[in-house]
């Protein structure tokens, strides 16, 4: 390990402030430009009037200064001239021998670099000099500006706003963020990185507010159209142009006046905190909060040192964010290939294919590699981190495949510190060798729950717990003192649910956290015996956990994977006209997580509780309208639901299926993930239904 010293904010401040007050009127107007020892930006700005392309010079003057560690002046005269080099030499287009670059040094160390442009060589570098020395001494006031200017383009005074009002906003717990405030070109006017906050999310902000000003949209809406036209991001040749969540126009829709783009925590609160600064460039007359004084960074997370009542990072909401990566859907895919609601996110399956290609890899293992790193893409494409992932499952076309998962798994989660993970055999559409499938906590982070004596052959944890949601593994019938799996079907049964005791009581909670069970049975003859293990755990008359029952050929008898939410009322909700074989709820509700058992496609007016409509059709059409009735029991609605899996006998059927989705759920834009699977359907049963909502 080691130690870099770097210049932060407050310098870039005082700087940029006293070389404003030294401006004089026969001087034109600038640019600033303030950068890290990395060359990353710290500070921009662009005086009303300054053209676009000197805030380009000042940034490339002071990236210069701090990766060559020399000011440009010298770096044209001294290397370049003298050497007989150019610019070409170093592969780096960001270079520049323009004179107004210093590098910024204490005694030996870079600090990082500042820039103007806009006048003279000379003059630039004299006001440069002017800012360098500033940042050892109070800051100055700069002059007032005026708000957003008679040219209908943004000016300083209100970008400056913009920036501060959302700075204020950032509350206890939000990570730090970079900000950027451009015109309506693109090209930005002020942006600010908070200390903590990466070089990459001063990049992303940039992009986002380029994106907004540029396509004359929020990057949100640019997301869904693109989406919308089967167009991908390389149809514009522009690699500025971003679809990440975070970035809106400031202006109406044909008098776009500029654009601010924030990013450093999820996709939704960049979008929130992006707002606030819309807002506050558009209420020039309305004070300004001050900022939290004193803010500190912890481990990655902003903090004033006092947290408000009820202060979060993220505001929980009903209403579902969605994101798509362009290129990994199947054609004609009806759900979106994430899904945020609330503080949860659930994707839909992720595909083994070639972004740029839209085709799957020749091999399964090529397959397993592109969908591992599609996977990263789709969490952080969408403002998420591989670090909030708490549960990944492997769906797989054969058994002979898993030899393929740990490569891929490892380059994601290289560490100990990895998810929760399962893996799944069935048929998978053709050509299809592996599907991933990802939930995750927004801004959570894992605390790995390992129980004694519950080994895996692979590199992953009986499960993780984050915040209050626990995800586990799969969890198998050894013998917690001897590491080996007991011997008989019901001896099994009675070790595994055990087990599950054992870890949700490691996780800091009991077997009533449980939300959802899913439960995998090699012989069904044994299936009464595990109902009745089942209510000992959950006896009739208290609350049970929803469950799903699967006949599954393994070596054991039974395999147990959960999902639990630890605090939260407790609560069973059933559809009228529906029920189980089994002495089982419809649905279970822990504070505001709420999953179902199996909803199958039975006319609730029929009066056959058990027995599903005949055909696929109907059997579609009645089993999302019972999912429909029991999210409105639990106190939600169709708005609510973050992630749908479909059982199914026949991939055949899912143009009829997804007809009755589409009317289910109308809006492209506004659908749970979802996850077919060719399993746990047998019979009359075409189709069933498992929801996980967030209320």
């Amino acid at each position: 390990m080691i130690t870099t010293k770097s210049i932060g904010i407050e310098e870039a401040r005082r700087a940029v402030a006293a070389i404003l007050s030294a401006v004089t009127e026969r001087d034109s107007p600038v640019a600033i430009a303030v950068v890290d020892a990395h060359g990353d930006l710290i500070l921009s700005l662009r005086a009303d009037g300054a053209a676009a392309r000197m805030g380009r010079r000042s940034r490339a003057k002071a990236y210069t200064a701090a990766v060559m560690k020399m000011d440009t002046v010298e770096f044209r005269d001294h290397v370049i001239k003298a050497d007989g080099r150019t610019l070409g030499d170093w592969g780096d287009p960001a270079l520049t021998s323009l004179q107004g670059g210093l590098v910024v040094k204490s005694g030996d160390d870079v600090l990082g670099g500042i820039a103007m442009s806009g006048n003279n060589t000379a003059r630039d570098e004299e006001l440069a000099r002017i800012g360098l020395l500033a940042m050892g001494l109070a800051p100055e006031e700069a002059p007032a500006r005026h708000g957003v200017n008679g040219s209908e383009t943004m000016d300083l005074s209100t970008a400056r706003r913009a920036v501060e009002a959302t700075l204020a906003a950032v509350e206890a717990g939000d990570r730090p963020i970079a900000v950027v405030v451009a015109d309506e070109h693109g090209e930005p006017v002020y942006a600010e990185r908070m200390d903590g906050a990466s070089s990459n999310d001063m990049r992303q902000a940039e992009r986002k507010a380029y994106t907004a000003a540029f396509m004359a949209r929020s990057t949100r809406g640019y997301r869904d159209q693109i989406r919308q036209d089967g167009r991908t991001l390389a149809d514009w040749s522009d690699p500025m142009l971003t679809t990440l969540t975070g970035g809106l126009t400031i202006g109406e829709r044909r008098a776009v006046v500029g654009a601010i783009g924030v990013h450093g925590n999820s996709a939704v609160r960049d979008e929130q905190l992006a707002r606030v600064g819309l807002q506050a460039a558009l209420s020039p007359g309305v004070p300004l909060p001050e900022r939290p004084a004193r803010v500190r960074v912890t481990n990655g997370v902003a903090s004033s040192g006092t947290r408000g009542e009820g202060g979060t990072s993220m505001q929980q909401t009903t209403m579902r964010r969605t994101f798509n990566l362009p290129g990994l859907a199947a054609p004609g895919a009806v759900a979106p290939d994430l899904v945020q609601i609330g503080d949860l996110f659930f994707t839909s399956a992720v595909r083994g294919v070639d972004l740029n290609t839209g085709k799957l890899a020749d091999t399964p293992d090529g397959q397993f590699t592109l969908a591992w790193r599609n996977l990263r893409d789709l969490v952080e494409g969408a403002g998420l981190s591989l670090d909030n992932v708490g549960l990944v499952t492997n769906f797989l076309a054969s058994q002979d495949y898993r030899a393929y998962i740990n490569p891929g798994w490892l380059e994601l989660y290289p560490t100990d510190n990895r998810p929760a993970r399962k893996t799944t055999a069935y048929p998978l559409p053709p050509g299809e060798a592996v599907e991933l499938q990802a939930f995750g906590v927004v801004g959570g982070r894992r605390e790995i729950i390992q129980v004694a004596g519950l080994a895996h052959r692979d590199p992953l944890p009986n499960g993780v717990r984050m915040g209050d949601y626990v995800f586990s593994s799969v969890i198998v019938p050894q013998d917690l003192r001897t590491e080996k799996t007991v011997e008989g079907p019901e001896a099994q049964t009675d070790q595994c649910f055990d087990n599950m005791r054992v870890f949700m009581e490691k996780a800091g909670g009991g077997v009533g956290d449980v939300v959802l069970q899913w439960v995998y049975l090699s012989d069904f003859a044994y299936q009464s015996y595990m109902v009745d293990v089942y209510l000992k755990s959950w006896p009739v008359g208290g609350y049970q956990a929803s469950r799903k029952t699967f006949r599954y050929p393994m070596n054991g008898q039974i395999q147990i994977q959960v999902i639990g939410r630890i605090g939260g009322e407790r609560s069973n909700h059933e559809i009228p006209g529906h029920g189980h074989h089994d002495p089982i709820p419809m649905g279970a509700r822990i504070g505001n997580l709420f999953a179902s058992s199996g909803v199958s496609g039975v006319d609730p007016s029929g009066g056959d509780r058990l027995t599903a409509a005949e055909g696929v059709e109907a059997q579609s059409r009645f089993g999302l309208g019972n999912i429909e009735a029991l999210v409105k029991a639990g106190g939600g609605s169709m708005g609510n639901v973050g992630h749908m899996t479909l059982m199914v006998q026949d991939y055949a059927d899912l143009p009829v299926i997804d007809a009755a989705w589409e009317r289910a759920f109308p809006n492209p834009n506004d659908r749970p993930a979802r996850q077919v699977m060719k399993l746990g359907v047998q019979g009359n049963s075409r189709v069933q239904f498992h929801m996980l909502a967030v209320i």
